[in-house]
């Protein structure tokens, strides 16, 4: 089988987006430089975000009539934080609100990741919304979860917005209902401020995020949330006699599971399982707290305290919910790179240093065929769905493809 690939965007002057992210390292400004930065194109096709340790370059397209393509332009080339390196970036379009999706993005959120374990949010024009520290450890990557397939007629259903931040012992799950609210009264509060010049209050919504800890894997590089994992209850009891022995107390009623993809060292592949609802707290940590305000709220001569100002604590940060690594596969002289889920996330493609791509299947935990011959793979998949006419529109059969592209090849 053969295809045809189509031009439809042009980067007008490629020298000029080089000289601005390497303008103090030449050594890396080669013919593979791309592979050293950071790149995030928005789904809608509109802007492109390029970051290179402090430096960041936003890229908005324009239509051509003439050429028929989108030319894209530097629209902003500077350092957004002089203190902190970028190690992900990610667009994030955001619908207008009571608006439908159908109609395209109002605007584009721009999502960085940093070293300290920040995560900012910043306009087109890279004016900062929102900054949240989860975690106090580098930002691996920054994924998300769109409510509605690109293709409604070839996957209708409808899946959770949320939007996965992952640190190198965990991954944070924000969910798109709390997220996108308070991003857009971000926005509101910014323009208003902009337009009259006075200092208004700014909001304090918080995201509020589910945080799972990965405990039973040595190293992992990416990871893949594959969502809700309900099992019968056969499995069920399989898995707590497997886990915790014969005399393992279990519930009569198989718990919701949201299942976890790690890829990386020991094991290769890792399937973690995060229990829906979340971890009780530890009754000495509420305990410790209670005493704390009860403390505080006492006078100074009464327990023998002087009234000093406090100094200002650091940011209180969530505590994780360990998931359990039910199993995996192993492999000592194998290190998972990069993992990329299927539309339906029943499959994924996963590469490897050893030039090999696995596809397995994500709820029975087995592979299903290798691809050798394939170094540094970048990993797609695509749906086509048949062109001749049925009775119902939802009912077309759809071919699933596995795009593989080897950088060294040019393939």
């Amino acid at each position: 089988m053969s295809c045809q690939v189509k031009l439809t965007a042009n980067l007008v002057d490629v020298s000029k987006v080089k000289d601005c992210l390497f303008f103090s390292d030449k050594s890396k400004a080669c013919d593979t430089w791309l592979q050293h930065c950071e790149i995030s194109v928005s789904p809608s096709g509109d802007i492109i975000v390029l970051a290179y340790e402090k430096k960041l370059v936003v890229l908005t397209g324009r239509w051509d009539s003439n050429s028929l393509i989108s030319n894209f332009h530097v629209t902003f080339n500077e350092a957004v934080d002089l203190n902190d390196n970028i190690t992900s970036v990610l667009c994030l379009p955001i619908v207008a609100q009571g608006s439908s999706s159908q109609i395209g993005p109002d605007w584009t959120c721009i999502v960085i990741g940093y070293q300290s374990g920040y995560v900012r949010f910043y306009t087109e024009d890279c004016t900062l919304l929102l900054e949240e520290q989860l975690h106090n450890d580098s930002v691996v990557s920054l994924k998300c979860q769109s409510q509605h397939s690109p293709r409604p007629d070839i996957s209708p259903e409808l899946k959770p917005e949320e939007l996965y931040i992952q640190y190198v012992n965990n991954v944070c799950v924000v969910t798109g209902a709390n997220l996108f609210v308070t991003l857009r009264n971000c926005r509101s509060y910014l323009a208003r401020k902009q337009a009259t010049g006075i200092n208004i209050e700014a909001p304090t919504n918080p995201i509020n995020p589910k945080k799972w800890g990965f405990v039973d894997q040595s190293t992992i590089n990416d990871m893949a949330v594959v969502g809700l994992d309900l099992s019968n209850t056969f499995d069920h009891l399989l898995t707590a006699s497997t886990c915790e022995g014969f005399d393992s107390r279990y519930r009569a009623v198989a718990p919701n599971n949201n299942l976890v993809i790690g890829v990386g060292v020991k094991p290769f592949i890792g399937f973690h399982y995060a229990i829906e609802g979340g971890a009780q707290p530890v009754l000495s940590d509420v305990a410790k707290a209670v005493a704390s305000k009860l403390k505080s709220a006492l006078p100074g001569w009464l327990t023998g305290s002087k009234n000093t100002p406090e100094k200002q604590n650091s940011t209180i940060l969530l505590p994780a919910e360990a998931m359990s690594c039910r199993f995996g596969l192993c492999d000592l002289r194998r290190i998972a790179s990069n993992i990329i889920l299927a539309p339906n996330k029943k499959i994924a493609a996963i590469s490897d240093t050893l030039g090999r791509v696995i596809l397995i299947d994500t709820h029975k935990g087995t592979a299903i065929r290798i691809f050798k011959g394939y170094r540094e793979a970048q990993c797609a998949f695509i749906q086509i769905p048949d062109e001749r006419k049925v009775k119902h529109r939802f009912m077309k059969p759809v071919a699933l493809f596995l795009l593989i592209y080897s950088r060294k090849k040019a393939l």
